[in-house]
């Protein structure tokens, strides 16, 4: 049996790929890009963050140093007051 078979084939004009692959690079570079800032701008914002609770930590232990020295040198003094005191009931 031996018969003949015609196919048609109608090509559709074909897309220039290297015309798509750069369309597709020129979206991802600016996504890249996007994120990118994006990203950095959020860690400017920790960076900035950290800095202001780090200024707050250094005045609080600053400001407690202070106030130790003074409570230590209060203590002092009213432990010398005391001492006095004992000594001048004993006589």
């Amino acid at each position: 049996m031996t018969g003949q078979v015609n196919v048609d084939v109608q090509a559709t004009k074909s897309q220039d790929l290297s015309l798509m692959l750069a369309e597709v690079r020129s979206e991802y570079e600016a996504a890249v890009e996007k994120n990118h800032r994006q990203a950095e701008a959020w860690y400017m914002k920790q960076v900035e963050m950290k800095q202001a609770e780090s200024a707050v930590v250094m005045e609080t232990t600053t400001t407690t140093t202070s106030e130790m020295t003074e409570l230590r040198n209060r203590y002092q003094t009213l432990q010398m007051e005391y001492q006095g005191l004992r000594m001048g009931w004993r006589t």
